[in-house]
């Protein structure tokens, strides 16, 4: 993806970071960029910014019940995961 993006091995863990530009598809960048380093697995530490559009599984699965898929579109600030 067009990310602007650093990465730097600290002990056994190597961090990435890069910056999403407005517009662009948080999950597709994520996926691209992970291809496009040659990642296996990873994770997300943490992460600010703004999104205009979030798709969210809400944590209420029963027996009765499947989880429930909420899309919201406004103006979203992450301040923390």
């Amino acid at each position: 993806p067009n990310t602007d993006a650093v990465a730097r091995r600290r002990g056994e863990m190597e961090v990435h970071a890069f910056r999403l530009k407005p517009g662009q598809d948080l999950k597709q960048c994520l996926l691209a960029y992970a291809r496009d380093a040659g990642l296996e697995a990873g994770c997300i530490v943490t992460c600010v910014g703004s999104l205009s559009k979030a798709t969210l599984r809400l944590a209420n699965c029963s027996k009765t019940s499947k989880n429930e898929i909420v899309v919201l579109e406004e103006r979203f600030e992450i301040v923390s995961l």
